[in-house]
């Protein structure tokens, strides 16, 4: 008797995949932990329900998994790359880039913005605390950099696009 070949398995990587992840808020009286050393892992077919008493840090996890915060501790997973904010990295199939404090600024704006088209004016202000009267164009040598660094091919932009005479808009893989 011959036993039967088990089914193939295909894993599926996560949709969204955070580790130890933490936020903390300042407050007047002090610093508030809101989420400390949380671990999750959502598949794109996932339904999700947090449950929880109030002041858990329910809405915070549910602001920091669609994008709308970025965490101060931990890492982000989206779309198979690691953004570690923490230690100013972006880690993919093995490689580890070291990115610079503009760079990881930059990220973290358009992921907060995801979705929305952001001017090049509006991020040096936001961004960098720069005027608006400074070159605009210096933001494109960032933008291609984190696009070597998050697109599978950079001169197709699937995540950072240009939005043509306004500036950048981050869209999730597939968007």
């Amino acid at each position: 008797m011959t036993a039967a070949p088990a089914a193939a398995t295909t894993e599926r990587a996560p949709a969204v995949r955070l580790a130890q992840v933490g936020q903390v808020f300042e407050a007047q009286d002090g610093r508030m932990t809101a989420l400390e050393g949380i671990d999750l892992s959502i598949q794109p077919t996932d339904f999700v329900s947090l449950i929880g008493p109030s002041g858990c840090g329910k809405s915070t996890l549910l602001r920091i998994v669609g994008d709308l915060i970025t965490p101060t501790s931990g890492t982000v997973e989206v779309n198979g790359k690691t953004i570690d904010f923490a230690n100013l990295e972006l880690r993919s199939d093995g490689e580890t880039i070291h990115l610079t404090m503009m760079e990881i600024k930059l990220l973290r704006y358009l992921i907060e913005h995801e979705g929305q088209t952001v001017s090049r004016s509006t991020i040096l202000e936001d961004v960098w605390g720069l005027q608006e009267d400074t070159d605009t164009r210096a933001i494109d040598n960032f933008i291609v950099r984190l696009r070597k660094y998050l697109e599978d091919k950079p001169n197709d932009p699937q995540i950072v696009r240009t939005v043509r005479g306004v500036g950048y808009k981050f869209v999730e893989k597939g968007g």
